[in-house]
Protein backbone atom coordinates (compact mmCIF):
# COMPACT_ATOMS: atom_id res chain seq x y z
CA UNK A 1 0.00 0.00 0.00
CA UNK A 2 2.75 2.79 0.71
CA UNK A 3 4.64 1.72 -2.54
CA UNK A 4 1.27 2.45 -4.44
CA UNK A 5 0.61 5.64 -2.27
CA UNK A 6 4.54 6.86 -2.77
CA UNK A 7 4.08 6.02 -6.78
CA UNK A 8 0.76 8.12 -7.27
CA UNK A 9 2.71 11.22 -5.11
CA UNK A 10 5.37 11.26 -7.74
CA UNK A 11 3.26 10.02 -10.81
CA UNK A 12 0.95 13.16 -9.55
CA UNK A 13 4.36 15.20 -10.00
CA UNK A 14 5.56 13.75 -13.08
CA UNK A 15 2.40 14.72 -15.01
CA UNK A 16 2.45 18.65 -14.73
CA UNK A 17 4.76 19.96 -17.61
CA UNK A 18 7.83 22.10 -17.00
CA UNK A 19 11.05 21.15 -14.59
CA UNK A 20 10.06 18.70 -11.97
CA UNK A 21 12.59 19.44 -8.94
CA UNK A 22 9.90 16.92 -6.93
CA UNK A 23 11.50 14.06 -8.69
CA UNK A 24 15.16 14.70 -7.41
CA UNK A 25 13.69 15.66 -4.05
CA UNK A 26 12.12 12.61 -4.20
CA UNK A 27 14.84 10.20 -5.06
CA UNK A 28 16.60 12.26 -1.81
CA UNK A 29 14.12 11.42 0.40
CA UNK A 30 13.59 7.94 -0.67
CA UNK A 31 17.42 7.63 -0.12
CA UNK A 32 17.43 8.59 3.38
CA UNK A 33 14.21 6.52 4.32
CA UNK A 34 16.04 3.54 2.98
CA UNK A 35 19.49 4.38 4.70
CA UNK A 36 17.65 5.32 8.10
CA UNK A 37 15.77 1.82 7.94
CA UNK A 38 19.09 -0.07 7.06
CA UNK A 39 20.49 1.92 10.10
CA UNK A 40 17.82 1.30 11.97
CA UNK A 41 17.62 -2.23 11.87
CA UNK A 42 21.49 -3.41 11.51
CA UNK A 43 22.79 -1.35 14.67
CA UNK A 44 19.22 0.51 15.93
CA UNK A 45 18.53 -3.45 18.32
CA UNK A 46 16.18 -3.76 16.15
CA UNK A 47 16.16 -7.63 16.41
CA UNK A 48 13.06 -9.92 15.82
CA UNK A 49 12.41 -12.92 17.99
CA UNK A 50 9.67 -15.40 18.89
CA UNK A 51 8.19 -13.09 21.45
CA UNK A 52 8.68 -9.71 19.24
CA UNK A 53 5.80 -7.28 18.16
CA UNK A 54 4.40 -7.20 14.48
CA UNK A 55 3.78 -3.87 14.21
CA UNK A 56 6.56 -2.66 16.08
CA UNK A 57 9.12 -5.00 14.73
CA UNK A 58 8.05 -6.11 11.01
CA UNK A 59 5.18 -3.44 9.88
CA UNK A 60 6.90 -0.64 10.54
CA UNK A 61 10.06 -0.90 8.68
CA UNK A 62 7.88 -2.56 5.95
CA UNK A 63 6.02 0.70 5.62
CA UNK A 64 8.70 2.87 5.67
CA UNK A 65 10.60 0.60 3.00
CA UNK A 66 7.90 0.61 0.65
CA UNK A 67 7.07 4.29 0.66
CA UNK A 68 10.61 4.83 -0.50
CA UNK A 69 10.03 2.71 -3.00
CA UNK A 70 7.09 4.32 -4.38
CA UNK A 71 9.22 7.70 -4.09
CA UNK A 72 11.97 6.29 -5.87
CA UNK A 73 10.66 3.93 -8.99
CA UNK A 74 8.62 6.35 -10.95
CA UNK A 75 11.39 9.23 -10.47
CA UNK A 76 13.90 6.95 -11.85
CA UNK A 77 11.88 5.62 -15.03
CA UNK A 78 11.12 8.57 -16.04
CA UNK A 79 15.02 9.42 -15.61
CA UNK A 80 15.75 6.38 -17.82
CA UNK A 81 13.06 6.78 -20.64
CA UNK A 82 12.64 10.64 -20.99
CA UNK A 83 15.85 11.83 -23.10
CA UNK A 84 15.08 9.06 -25.65
CA UNK A 85 13.56 8.79 -28.75
CA UNK A 86 10.68 7.07 -29.35
CA UNK A 87 11.13 4.36 -30.58
CA UNK A 88 13.96 3.71 -27.55
CA UNK A 89 11.78 3.97 -25.23
CA UNK A 90 10.39 0.56 -24.96
CA UNK A 91 13.99 -1.06 -24.98
CA UNK A 92 14.93 0.77 -22.10
CA UNK A 93 11.94 0.70 -20.49
CA UNK A 94 12.80 -3.17 -20.64
CA UNK A 95 15.76 -2.93 -19.77
CA UNK A 96 15.42 -0.83 -16.42
CA UNK A 97 12.50 -3.63 -15.78
CA UNK A 98 15.32 -6.45 -16.86
CA UNK A 99 18.28 -5.06 -14.14
CA UNK A 100 15.55 -4.02 -11.34
CA UNK A 101 14.00 -8.16 -11.37
CA UNK A 102 18.51 -8.88 -11.79
CA UNK A 103 19.22 -6.43 -8.61
CA UNK A 104 16.77 -7.76 -6.32
CA UNK A 105 17.38 -11.24 -7.11
CA UNK A 106 20.79 -10.93 -6.60
CA UNK A 107 20.08 -8.68 -3.42
CA UNK A 108 18.05 -12.14 -2.31
CA UNK A 109 20.69 -14.18 -3.04
CA UNK A 110 23.22 -12.15 -1.27
CA UNK A 111 21.60 -11.65 1.91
Amino acid sequence: MQTIQGANLQAADAARPGRRPGLALAVLAASQLMIVLAYTLAFGGMQVSVGSGYVDKILSPMLLFGLGMGLLVVPLIILAVSNLEPYEASAASSLLSVMQQVGGSLGTWRF
